[in-house]
């Protein structure tokens, strides 16, 4: 069973985090082909301990197809190997969940469980499937969409084809749109009784329009100083991780919030609310806070069908989850070892920018004699061996 990241989602679609996941492994190169997967544990025993191996043509695995490879027994079908891995023939032999792979856009193979959407269809599990072609996602309120997102998050178990059964009930539960302690459709008989959740204890921890942003003032800030980090979110707890900074707290005069460890806690969040942290950074750099969802609310639901006979053919719903926009906040400042400043005294004007370069200058309109050079005039005799304090006068002005 999967850790519980409880309390929220969304009005998007699915959580961050994944169920049941098969390792990540490299896949043969492209021009080899057929390939070799081994895919999901499978096992039809109680302790479901083997992988089932499956070997199909390399080119279905394009990146943008997940290609079913066994049930959730371990049953293929006996239609992978090569050719038999039809693109056109329908195939209704597999149970779900399905076990899908994937190639991503790096290379290497991921492996999903998939279940189904819409219990009377048939899997189809014998050809690529595509995101996005499921016309079951259209018909998922936000409510329902934040209740696949629980039921994916805290409830799904894939340890063994028995749990898998049982967690493919539950998702139809949510699919075909039944209430609260309603018993869970059936599937394949002889299984134990199961009832579906009660939605009126879930709903109260949804999360349906989450948000979350984060600031920081001032923008530049003196070493060893003080920078105010302000967080604003309709959720708690919030998970925040701080990024080059020496100590981070919760700023003094607030009440309802805790910070421990990486913890945020607001009492009050789902009115919204505004709370500040204070960051200190002894040294010059930069230093900021990330911020997400404890609890993962925004997130993108992945919806697989064929490609083709969509009318006929499950949708599927994938316990592989990828974050979506507004999933984290950051804020960042500048701490500086020498703060710009600018001073001025007698006419002087002196300027100092970290990392320390200090620049004088004087305006053009104040007279420094210290570097002006010393002149020396000698005037012309009158008869009387003087100068006259007129001509005096006049070679004055003729220099200046």
């Amino acid at each position: 069973m999967k850790t519980t990241r409880a309390k929220m989602l969304v009005a998007m679609t699915a959580l961050m985090g994944a169920v049941g996941l098969g390792a990540t492994v490299m896949a043969a190169p492209a021009s080899a082909a057929p390939v070799t997967l081994t895919g999901c544990p499978a096992s039809s025993g109680s302790n479901d301990t083997s992988t089932i191996s499956v070997t199909i043509d390399d080119g279905l695995l394009a990146v943008g197809n997940i290609v079913p490879i066994h049930d959730r027994s371990g049953v293929d079908g006996t239609f992978y190997n090569g050719v038999t891995f039809s693109t056109t023939a329908l195939d209704s032999a597999m149970s779900s969940p399905v076990c899908g792979v994937e190639r991503t856009a790096a290379g290497p193979l991921r492996y999903h469980w998939l279940y189904c959407t819409e219990k009377p269809l048939n899997v189809c599990g014998n050809a690529p499937w595509v995101m996005g072609q499921s016309a079951a996602a259209a018909t998922l309120t936000t409510l329902d969409k934040g209740r696949l997102a629980y039921v994916l998050d805290n409830l799904i178990d894939n340890t063994n084809a028995a749990t898998r059964g049982q967690s493919q009930r539950l998702v139809w539960c949510v699919t075909e749109h039944l209430g609260s302690g309603a018993p869970a459709p059936a599937y394949l008989g002889g299984e134990k009784a199961l009832n579906c959740p009660t939605w009126a204890t879930i709903d109260a921890t949804l999360n349906l329009a989450p948000q979350l942003a984060a600031t920081a003032a001032p923008a530049v800030v003196e070493a060893g100083g003080t920078a105010t980090f302000t967080v604003t979110s309709n959720s708690s707890p919030l998970t925040v991780t701080p990024i080059g900074l020496d100590s981070l707290a919760v700023c003094p005069g607030q009440t309802g919030v805790t910070l421990a460890g990486a913890t945020l806690t607001l009492t009050g969040a789902a009115a919204g609310r505004q709370v500040t942290l204070c960051g200190v950074k002894a040294g010059g750099g930069n230093g900021g806070i990330t911020v997400t969802f404890a609890n993962p609310t925004v997130s993108t639901l992945q919806f697989w069908q064929r490609r083709v006979d969509n009318a006929s053919c499950q949708g599927m719903l994938s316990t592989e989850i990828v974050p979506g926009p507004g999933a984290s906040a950051q804020a960042q400042a500048a701490w500086q070892s020498v703060l710009d400043t600018t001073t001025t005294t007698a006419g002087t004007t002196t300027t100092t920018t970290d990392p320390g370069t200090t620049t004088t200058t004087r305006p053009i309109d104040v007279l420094d004699t210290s570097t002006f050079p010393v002149i020396s005039i000698t005037l012309p005799r009158t008869g009387s061996g003087r100068a006259s304090g007129t001509a005096l006068a006049a070679g004055l002005l003729v220099l200046l």
